[in-house]
């Protein structure tokens, strides 16, 4: 869920500020690197044959069509939802 457009300044303030103490207290925090570092620090002490699989639903539902949501995404949580409740 994205803010309002009044909020979104308030939500980049906190985050940046939280993200500078963690990149110092967590050397693997890769927030914010660009795509060079990011790969430095993805490679860093492995070997020359690796693979990765990368599981990042955060932009999933908008490459959808929505007949496909309906007839998946919507059967699947109505049937698990009176088991979450």
């Amino acid at each position: 869920m994205r803010p309002s457009k009044s909020l979104s300044g308030i939500v980049t303030l906190i985050q940046n500020t939280l993200w500078k103490p963690l990149k110092h207290a967590e050397k693997g925090f890769i927030q914010g690197l660009n795509k060079d570092d990011l790969l430095k620090a993805m490679t860093k002490g492995v070997g020359d044959h690796w693979k990765v699989i990368c599981i990042d639903g955060s932009g999933f539902d908008s490459t959808q069509n929505e007949f496909v949501m309906k007839a998946v995404d919507d059967k699947f949580w109505n049937g698990i939802q009176p088991g979450l409740l």
